[in-house]
């Protein structure tokens, strides 16, 4: 223990500066990333000042990471012959236990306390802490020991720097390549509903903190660098293997199932066919034979109120009088313009049901007119068939989201909304002669340990007085961050336990000269409230369609 805390010491003494500066670093991204100051500054050029320097002190926090575990842990290379340390009575076990705890106790526990006080200070619940300190912990683990096996496998820091620059590009070259021989312009039949599953992440993590410990106390122990080295190469293939093909999902979110309220089968489904709309399908390959997408309006009746039901697999088949059929679907939906398509789309008619049937506001250049692809044919086909009827059937697979309102604000600075974890500000409210504009503050949690499927999220403006609602545009501010350890932002973008987000909400985005927008002014915003809707996952089922006299072209 003695020669612990003296092995700790010297290290400590000698690399004091750059532990430091990695203190203050962490300090200054933490304050900076609760504090929101990028969004509460008005002035344009000290605000995107303020973005630089937010992304600035995230590259330095993974250069600071990328300099000081080579140092600590090259101060006594395990490479070579020649070094020292080798002809002391140092006990290697004793050593490496010197260098995992200086990692642990100078870097790791800062980066924690300063997540975990964050997070503590956004009004993060004690329960959603303490599932996020164990994720932390692995994470931040995982890539210092990644780091800490580079280190013991080179001799100096020069060699390190040029390891991992070859291994950065090789990890880049080998997933360009895989990406280049895997993908496929296969028809999609099926977009999967995004259930959470953080089993994988949690193997990974377990795995790479072992192996790397494996490795690193083969190499402290033998100093047999090329046997390390394959040590360290099984086990990343190991790692990649398992996190892919682990068979048990024990942390995968709960599918909902369907209320009870909605029976499918007193939904009915009724095509278009008066009208379709053809588009050439999008193809990454210049020589190939173009593809159509033949896409017809589909009304869908019977759901309850505040429900929306959105296709996620197609499975067609169009047959004709000379035994020739098609049965593929590329895209699953097409954009349609608004002129070709007038009516209300099934989100906007949810909406408006959530609110208890008010009158429903919003820009018609951003109302989403999306209609499902009925078949896929090549081009030869659609020519020769386009104009004559064939028998049309099709198993839909709809996704059911199911719209509620969450919350009423009133709109004036300070109204919140607080649900556990998750917390909505209003931070301020700048009303206009016709329109108004709210500065919101958002912040919620993203741990592992509890994966959650996020709803979709809407806000209104809503005057009950007047029976009349304005769907408000969503512009996220340059404040909006993720904030997230080194893990996150060297292997898993946008996956971060905190996210703190800065929106601003407006209506309208330009006054337009057209009689059915509002006329949102101060007499109508006396009465109006800031409504927040969610859309949830509520579950799935399909349904068989059968069209007869189906015609592709009928232009």
């Amino acid at each position: 223990m003695v020669r612990l805390w003296h092995y700790l010491a010297k290290d400590l003494r000698r690399l004091r500066l750059l532990v430091a500066l990695w203190a203050l670093v962490v300090a200054a991204e933490t304050i900076l990333a609760g504090s929101g100051a990028v969004a509460r500054v008005e002035d344009l050029r000290l605000q995107e000042a303020l973005q630089i320097l937010a992304s600035l002190l995230s590259l330095l926090k993974l250069m600071l990471a990328c300099v000081i575990v080579p140092l600590l842990i090259q101060e006594e290379p395990l490479v070579g012959t020649e070094a020292f340390w080798l002809t002391r009575p140092i006990p290697r076990g004793t050593l490496l236990l010197s260098k995992l705890s200086f990692v642990g106790a100078f870097m790791i526990v800062p980066a924690l306390v300063a997540e975990l006080a964050l997070m503590a200070t956004s009004g993060v619940t004690t329960r959603h802490l303490l599932l996020a300190a164990p994720e932390i912990l692995l994470k931040e683990l995982a890539w210092f020991l990644f780091l800490a096996v580079l280190a013991s496998l080179t001799p100096n820091f020069a060699r390190f720097a040029l390891v991992g620059a070859a291994l950065l590009a090789a990890l880049v070259l080998l997933g360009l390549t895989l990406a280049l021989v895997l993908s496929s312009e296969e028809v999609r039949a099926e977009i999967p509903v995004p259930v959470p599953d953080s089993s994988p992440v949690v193997v990974a993590l377990l795995l790479i903190i072992a192996v790397s410990l494996w490795v690193l106390g083969h190499q402290y122990r033998t100093r047999k660098t090329w046997r390390s080295a394959a040590l360290a190469l099984v086990g990343a293939f190991l790692v990649l293997l398992l996190s892919d093909y682990w068979p048990w999902p024990f942390l995968k979110a709960e599918e909902p199932r369907l209320e009870a309220r909605l029976d499918p089968q007193a939904v009915r489904l009724a095509a278009d066919i008066g009208k379709t709309w053809v588009s050439d399908m999008f193809s990454l390959r210049r020589k190939r034979r173009a593809q159509k997408n033949v896409a017809a309006r589909l009304r869908i009746q019977g759901l309850p109120a505040a429900y929306a039901a959105t296709p996620v697999a197609i499975r067609p088949r169009l047959e004709f009088a000379d035994g020739s059929a098609a049965q593929e679907v590329g895209d699953l939906l097409l954009s349609v313009p608004p002129d070709v398509d007038p009516s209300e789309p099934l989100e906007f008619s949810a909406l408006r049901q959530a609110l208890g049937g008010l009158r429903l506001h919003y820009d018609e250049r951003f109302r989403p007119s999306m209609w499902p692809v009925f078949v896929t044919v090549d081009d030869e086909f659609f020519s020769r068939h386009g104009k004559e009827p064939g028998e049309y059937s099709a198993d839909f697979v709809f996704r059911v989201d199911r719209y509620q309102v969450v919350c009423r604000l009133p709109l004036r600075p300070g109204a919140r909304y607080d649900n556990g974890s998750e917390h909505v500000v209003v931070t301020d409210v700048l009303r206009q002669s016709e329109g108004c504009t709210v500065i919101l503050r958002e912040s919620n949690v993203n741990v592992l340990l509890e994966p959650r499927m996020r709803p979709t999220t809407r806000y209104l403006f809503v005057n009950p007085g007047a029976n009349e609602a304005a769907l408000a545009r969503e512009f996220p501010l340059q404040a909006s961050a993720l904030h997230a350890g080194l893990w996150d932002m060297t292997m898993e973008p946008g996956t971060a336990r905190l996210m703190i987000r800065y929106l601003e909400l407006r209506f309208p985005e330009e006054r337009l000269a057209r009689k059915e927008l509002p006329p949102i002014n101060e007499s109508w915003l006396s009465q109006g409230q800031l409504v927040r809707i969610d859309a949830p996952y509520a579950g799935r089922f399909s349904k068989p369609l059968r069209v007869p006299g189906f015609r592709m072209d009928t232009r």
